[in-house]
């Protein structure tokens, strides 16, 4: 394993493993998809990291690893959020019958608007 002060997913998992087939759906398939995130470790929360920083250093990190690099844009944060507030939207219309494929459609039409940082 891994061990750094700034703890991620990715840094907690066994060194040569591969998360690719996990956020692909082909271990748990899920309608939607996953949706990657770092999350803030112990370190962060007891020095107080401001969320915007952690927010830029989470872009950072997929934007620059190479597992991550081609689809950054669907990962993070404010990806997830977006994605969330897009299936709330849906069941608040009282459309409870949510087409994924069209959710996936809405995600590729709204990445201009996901801000990155």
């Amino acid at each position: 394993m891994a061990h750094s002060q700034h703890t991620n997913a990715n840094e907690c998992r066994d060194t040569g493993t591969d998360v690719i087939d996990i956020l692909a759906s082909h271990i748990i398939p899920l309608c939607l998809g996953y949706v990657p995130v770092v999350n803030c470790g112990q370190y962060d929360i007891d020095t107080s990291k401001p969320i915007q920083q952690a927010l830029d250093a989470e872009c950072h990190f997929f934007e620059s690893h190479p597992t991550y690099q081609g689809k950054a844009q669907y990962c993070g944060t404010p990806f997830l959020a977006c994605k969330l507030n897009m299936v709330c939207a849906a069941f608040s219309t009282n459309d409870c019958s949510i087409n994924a494929t069209r959710l996936v459609d809405l995600d590729a039409s709204h990445l201009s608007d996901t801000p990155r940082h």
